[in-house]
């Protein structure tokens, strides 16, 4: 392995993969859906909330061109395998635009665009060979996937990089839940009326959905669950949409689905989900994700973390001379991340960032503090003699 990733390489090579992986013209390699019944309804754009395209002219550029693709590539993968969240990838950019421009929130990044840089680079990372196999085909023939997905599909290397597009594509999606969220909390503090706040709703079929999917819950699970949390919330979106379009077809008097499509659907959308339930915080206090038990979450950790370069980071300025308030993007510190393997069995990883000279503080800490930060977030990885890694190392130069 040995990967240079910088804003403009993973774009270009974005668009390059997405045709190729999941793009235009490119089906899911089995249905998905059973072409005897209708497809989950279509939701357009609800007038409630305005069109990315009212973005243009507000949204400085090249921001703009981001948001755009970013929006193009998931509406494309939903409406090919995913219809059901056509409805929240039309809102998704004018969430987006509100987090950037909370006046309190301070320097905001992007979590838009950075969803559609990681799929990439999740998607490169599946094709880097380690002990002759590519992640890919490895993560095919683990012990967690193999058994699950030998029934389901004749084309399991293409299966699980579906999988992954989703996870990747969707696996911040939830953010804005998790923003208002806390707005909620706040006003809670003042106003002694009903709020729609995730620990007041009835979350009882949610969970139950989540649990038929990826087994058992955690109390860590619960625990971002009430906090609304993305890493759960994102998951559970993904899974509770299918389980809706599901009790539609046995309530709507169809004939019932081909059972074999159904549990086809099911696994990729519990393979995806099980990544985004594993991509932030650990779902068991001190378990480390190994690749064998959770290839798709391992990955998703690994390319969630390595996707700084370039990554646009609001900071609001008030006008002296104005009576507004002005956005700024500027590109971060760091300018590209450089991910290899050595000669070792199995490879050590060693990532290094690549930052701007004369940069002595990263998102605010000091160097060597922020370094530290993200060491700790690539310990999450389980490394060892048997594992893919026998190490994971950060560094950060100049």
């Amino acid at each position: 392995m040995n990967l240079t990733l910088s804003e403009i390489r993973v774009r270009n090579r974005g668009t390059a993969r997405f045709r190729l992986a999941v793009g235009p013209g490119r089906r899911p390699p089995e249905p998905l859906f059973d072409p005897a019944l209708p497809l989950p309804r279509v939701a357009h754009s609800s007038p409630a909330f305005p069109c990315f395209l009212q973005l243009y002219g507000i949204v400085p550029p090249p921001y703009i061109n981001n948001i755009l693709t970013a929006y193009a590539r998931m509406a494309n993968l939903a409406a090919a395998a995913l219809p059901t969240m056509l409805g929240l990838v039309h809102t998704e950019p004018f969430f987006e635009w509100l987090m950037h421009t909370d006046l309190h929130a301070g320097r905001y990044r992007d979590h838009l665009a950075h969803q559609l840089r990681v799929a990439t680079i999740g998607d490169l990372l599946l094709d880097e060979r380690i002990g002759g196999q590519s992640l890919l085909q490895r993560a095919c023939a683990s012990p967690s996937l193999a058994a699950r997905l030998a029934p389901l599909t004749a084309h399991p290397e293409r299966f699980v990089r579906l999988a992954w597009w989703i996870a990747g594509l969707f696996h911040d999606c939830m953010y804005p839940y998790e923003f208002h969220r806390r707005q909620f909390v706040r006003l809670g503090k003042v106003i002694h009326l009903p709020l729609t706040d995730p620990t007041h709703a009835v979350w009882f079929d949610a969970l139950r959905t989540v649990a038929e999917h990826v087994g058992i819950l955690t109390s860590e699970d619960i625990l971002r669950c009430a906090e609304a949390h993305h890493q759960f919330s994102g998951a559970a979106q993904l899974l509770v949409q299918n389980s809706s379009y599901e009790r539609s077809i046995n309530m709507g008097g169809l004939p019932g689905e081909d059972p074999l499509i159904r549990e086809r659907r099911r696994l990729l959308l519990s393979l995806a989900a099980e990544a985004v339930m594993t991509h932030h915080q650990l779902r068991v206090a001190g378990r480390l994700v190994s690749f064998d038990d959770n290839p798709l979450g391992f990955v998703l950790i690994l390319s969630d973390e390595v996707h700084e370069a370039g990554r646009p980071l609001a900071q609001l300025t008030a006008s002296s001379t104005k009576p507004r308030t002005s956005v700024f993007f500027h590109a971060g510190e760091i300018q590209s991340v450089h991910v290899r393997t050595n000669t070792a069995t199995p490879p050590d990883l060693e990532v290094t960032f690549n930052c701007r000279h004369s940069v002595r503080r990263i998102a605010r800490l000091p160097r060597a503090q922020w370094c530290a930060k993200k060491q700790r977030e690539l310990d999450k990885l389980r490394c060892g003699p048997h594992e893919v890694f026998g190490s994971v190392n950060v560094r950060v130069v100049p």
